[in-house]
């Protein structure tokens, strides 16, 4: 019978290629059609999985991986708030999107204090996970700024963009370094070319359809 790490890595592994391919096609899909939102809702739900499993595998006993604990729960903050902030341009804003802010700070920190224990110790992997932690808490200021600060009607598309495609960029990411194995210092580049390449596409998906809707109050 099979070990629940395994099932849970076989989920893990299916959830993580369908999240591949639905975001890669979502991303390419013209805005708001009815392939774009169809194939975007399979994106969530495979990433929310893929964020799922591996926030419980990285904490089963003898296989615990701080580091993909840390990506599990960054990524599930992207994907829960890529998709809420959509909702929220006509419900307002719940309790769930208050819940969600403190989950990713707490992930925020946690990121930043693992990745200042690896450089302190030695360990220049430890830059990976400061980054990771820098782009974390630039979402947690988004959240704060839309909970609080800023109409959601004014920003709603540029933070489903920046959040969705920062989803699939975790997606690409994990696809690499499982499929690539190299030594350092090209693992960092690994870890790291797919957020300053998806940055640049962020930018440009923002300037071309939402660089109107960032409006104040």
């Amino acid at each position: 019978m099979p070990s629940l790490f395994s099932s849970l890595l076989v989920v893990h592994i299916v959830a993580g290629s369908i999240a591949l391919i639905a975001g890669t096609i979502a991303a390419i899909a013209k805005k708001g059609s009815v392939l774009h939102k169809n194939v975007g809702l399979v994106f969530y739900w495979a990433m929310l999985a893929t964020a799922s499993t591996a926030l419980v595998v990285s904490q089963l006993p003898t296989h615990q991986n701080w580091m993909l604990f840390g990506v599990g729960g960054f990524t599930a903050q992207m994907t829960l708030t890529g998709r809420r902030v959509v909702q929220a341009r006509k419900t307002g804003s719940t309790w769930f999107d208050y819940a969600v802010l403190a989950f990713g700070s707490a992930f925020a920190v946690y990121m930043a204090f693992i990745g200042i224990r690896s450089l302190l110790a030695g360990n220049s992997f430890g830059i990976v996970s400061c980054v990771f932690s820098a782009v974390s808490f630039l979402y947690v200021w988004l959240d704060i700024r839309w909970l609080f600060f800023v109409a959601i009607k004014n920003v709603w598309l540029g933070n489903h963009i920046t959040r969705m495609v920062g989803a699939l960029i975790a997606s690409y990411t994990a696809f690499l370094v499982v499929n690539i194995q190299v030594d350092y210092p090209f693992n960092l580049a690994v870890w790291l070319a797919p957020t300053l390449v998806g940055s640049v596409f962020i930018a440009r998906m923002r300037a071309k359809f939402a660089s109107k809707k960032h409006l104040t109050k």
